[in-house]
């Protein structure tokens, strides 16, 4: 019974990184997506994490900017999640779309953006951080922002964090 239990767990503990592309922020694996179209450029850490993924198209570039942001609570979640949507809908540049639910997030904000470049953004909200996904593209890969966004709206998981304390064995 115990090799079972300890078979899920690492099974379950194990599946955020079955996805093609994990992003931590201060050493936590935050969120999970399924894009294999995009590969790995850089990370730039610090207060603000910033993780980049492209990929050529033609003569252009389909480009995904992963930008995380740790806090401490839930109503710092809530309170940026007010702000940036009150912003995103007074900017003539920007549109909000209908949110769509993201496993493990608390609020998602969805909109396009025409200036200062073309893209798709995607930020989710926990009480732990906010991620904000932009996808751009240049040239010939504009037409793949679309079905890049979808893809991504639909791979999207937070990854939950656990504490190794927290979790028991029995037999």
């Amino acid at each position: 019974m115990r090799t079972v239990v300890l078979s899920l767990l690492t099974l379950l503990l194990s599946y955020p990184c079955l996805a093609d592309q994990v992003i931590e922020h201060g050493g936590h694996k935050i969120v999970s997506f399924d894009l294999p179209q995009l590969e790995y450029r850089a990370t730039k850490t610090g207060k603000t994490t910033r993780t980049y993924f492209s990929n050529p198209v033609g003569n252009g570039n389909i480009k995904l900017t992963v930008t995380t942001k740790g806090w401490l609570s839930e109503e710092e979640a809530i309170k940026r999640y007010e702000d940036d949507k009150k912003r995103k809908r007074a900017n003539p540049e920007t549109r909000l779309h209908d949110s769509k639910e993201i496993p493990g997030a608390m609020k998602t904000l969805f909109y396009s953006m025409s200036s200062p470049y073309r893209g798709k953004v995607i930020v989710v909200y926990t009480k732990d951080f906010r991620c904000e996904l932009l996808i751009t593209g240049t040239n010939d890969a504009e037409d793949q922002i679309n079905p890049t966004y979808e893809q991504l709206a639909e791979s999207l998981k937070v990854i939950p964090r656990t504490k190794i304390g927290d979790l028991k064995i029995g037999d």
